[in-house]
């Protein structure tokens, strides 16, 4: 199967294996623009179909409320899961701490290991 890519000025997206890859470019600030912006084009860039979705944020600079609130609300929408990659500190701290104040409506989980977030995405059961 073929992939199929795309960017913005803030992600990469490509799908691979029925799994969207959404990777974080650097230095990006995820505020109520950025998660607008980001969940917009990887709708579209999925053509209206729902898939799981590996987000890596281990290049994200910081977030904002409105941000954290936009994509635990609103910005999974046609997805079936996700699974957070953050290998650093600060990510893991940024994925924590949105797990724990913006309760995502989707079934969410935090890995440091891409192969393991992927055999998450991959299943049907939690």
């Amino acid at each position: 199967m073929m992939e199929r890519h795309f960017e913005n000025k803030f992600a990469y997206f490509r799908i691979s294996n029925q799994i969207v890859f959404l990777e974080i470019k650097d230095d990006v600030v995820l505020d109520l623009d950025v998660a607008a912006t980001i969940t917009s084009d990887r709708m579209q860039f999925q053509n209206d179909k729902s898939y799981p979705v590996l987000f890596d944020i281990n290049c994200l600079s910081d977030t904002d409320k409105s941000g954290r609130d936009y994509m635990a609300h609103y910005g999974w929408f046609l997805t079936t899961r996700v699974g957070i990659v953050a290998k650093t500190f600060k990510g893991l701290t940024i994925a924590k701490f949105y797990l724990l104040l913006g309760k995502p409506t989707i079934a969410t989980k935090i890995f440091s290991d891409e192969n393991i977030a992927l055999r998450f995405l991959q299943s049907r059961t939690e």
